[in-house]
């Protein structure tokens, strides 16, 4: 099982703050969004082959099994 979190991130262009759409885990939102902080009420369990095996081939952000 994996947690997975929406993030807080500052968005480089207008400096504001905001959420992410998406729920990512830790290793993933680090490498997109440094710096992200995670939204704890957000906060997911997920089985990363099963959630994997739901998402569309070409979904950028797949996530790969341990």
């Amino acid at each position: 099982m994996t947690e997975y979190f929406k993030w807080w991130v500052v968005d480089g262009t207008t400096g504001e703050r905001r959420q992410t759409s998406t729920h990512l885990n830790r290793d993933d939102a680090q490498r997109v969004f440094p710096g992200a902080v995670p939204e704890l009420l957000s906060r997911e369990f997920r089985d990363a082959e099963e959630f994997a095996s739901t998402l569309p081939p070409d979904y950028p952000l797949r996530p790969t099994p341990p």
